[in-house]
């Protein structure tokens, strides 16, 4: 017996345990909803690699000194048997695991329409972050198997027959046969039974009827209904690629509209966003360079003074008459945070909070790029901004405003 013979068929075995070990593993990942967070998923991949890695090369060895017939069929049995360990392995975690479904041998999106109760209107939360589809799937024995969370999408909503109808959507990880899709709207919760089987057919990619067929009095409904259907991967990814697409030429070809003539103010949205066309923002901030005298009486115009301040920071220099209409802008944010403060604790206002932040820290940088002397004076304004968002809860962007004001009183002001 040549012991490097032995060890060339384990290492041979050991290498396809291991690839054996970390395909099963990666599979498993999705089958049984193993965590990505904190690298989770990536140890486990790693740790059945080397379990299939210690096993494969053991194979290798023992069939190597219980198999006769010479080198060559001595690895291509181990091999065999460490390829046929591995897919019974497979088939028994493929079977306990929850198997995502397909149709045409793709992955389906699951496409939700939420109408709500005549006259009903979002709240803050409900508009910022609050809002998400929850499938909750359970197998013959009615015991939870998954919980899969998915989107609701305002920008797309609209209103048919006074009722707002908000889209949503969510990859179908589970193929349980017993489904249920909650509804969450800022403090508003509504559950449904959700009529789709384990493996949905074709018949699923059209829209069911709005369900349930109860009455808008009815309490297993509260006013809301909701249709679905089941799309493709390959139709969905289509489908957002070509919305992407159709709002970048529309933003091209409005900016294509723009010229000389134009008033600086159209070009402020465009700097304003941060489109995927840097090319455009980088026009619309060349523009905004060029006719940089323009930019301060937009700084005290209510309509557009955020994308004005945003748009100061395209300045390579800042003109001293700046000065006064930044000063302007400081009852705006003043008022934005005030708003804020008169919204229900209860259902307060993110958006606006988030609003007022970002419209505070690009003033504070327009501020500081006027010319030195002028900056002596900024205290004041700081101090009025600070006083009206000091005692707040901590977790809102608006406590952010105090605390940022306090640290540059300090600073200027020690």
């Amino acid at each position: 017996m040549s012991w490097m013979k032995a060890l060339g068929c384990g290492l041979l075995c050991a290498a396809a345990g291991a690839a054996c070990g970390a395909y099963i593993a990666n599979e498993c990942v999705t089958w049984y909803r193993i965590s990505s967070r904190e690298g989770a998923s990536g140890y486990f991949v790693v740790f059945l690699g080397l379990v299939g890695l210690a096993v494969g090369g053991g194979i290798g060895l023992v069939t190597y000194l219980n198999t006769s017939g010479g080198p060559a069929r001595q690895a291509l049995t181990g091999l065999g048997i460490v390829l046929l360990t591995a897919a019974s392995v497979w088939v028994i975690a493929r079977a306990a695991g929850e198997v995502p479904p397909t149709l045409r041998g793709e992955r389906l999106y699951l496409l939700a329409e939420i109408r709500c109760p005549a006259g009903w209107k979002p709240g803050n939360k409900a508009k910022s972050g609050g809002s998400f589809l929850a499938l909750a799937s359970a197998n013959g024995s009615n015991g939870p198997v998954s919980l899969e969370r998915g989107a609701l999408n305002w920008q797309d909503a609209r209103v048919e027959e006074g009722r707002t109808v908000v889209p949503g959507e969510m990859l179908l990880d589970s193929a349980s046969p017993q489904r249920s899709l909650t509804v969450t709207m800022g403090p508003v919760e509504q559950g449904f039974i959700l009529p789709l089987p384990a493996k949905p057919a074709a018949e699923y990619e059209a829209w069911s009827e709005w369900l349930p067929k109860v009455s808008d009095a009815d309490p297993v409904a509260n006013g809301f209904r909701y249709r679905f259907r089941v799309q493709r991967e390959s139709e969905a990814t289509a489908l957002r690629e070509s919305r992407l697409a159709a709002a970048r030429e529309h933003r091209q070809a409005a900016f294509q509209a723009l010229g000389p003539a134009s008033p600086l103010s159209a070009y402020l949205e465009f700097f304003a966003e941060e489109g995927d066309d840097r090319t455009i923002r980088d026009k619309a901030g060349e523009a905004i360079r060029s006719r940089a005298e323009e930019l301060g009486p937009l700084l005290a115009k209510p309509e557009y003074t955020h994308n004005a301040v945003k748009a100061v920071t395209a300045l390579n220099s800042m003109p001293e008459s700046f000065e006064a209409p930044l000063r302007q802008v400081v009852p705006l944010i003043v008022e934005q945070i005030r708003a804020y403060r008169a919204s229900d604790p209860k259902d307060p206002d993110r958006q606006g909070a988030l609003r007022a932040s970002k419209h505070f820290e690009f003033w504070v940088r327009a501020w500081e790029n006027l010319p030195q002397p002028k900056a002596r004076s900024f205290p004041a304004e700081l101090a009025e901004i600070q006083q009206a968002a000091t005692g707040v809860d901590e977790s809102s962007e608006i406590a952010w405003i105090a605390r940022r004001a306090k640290e540059l009183l300090e600073v200027r002001d020690p």
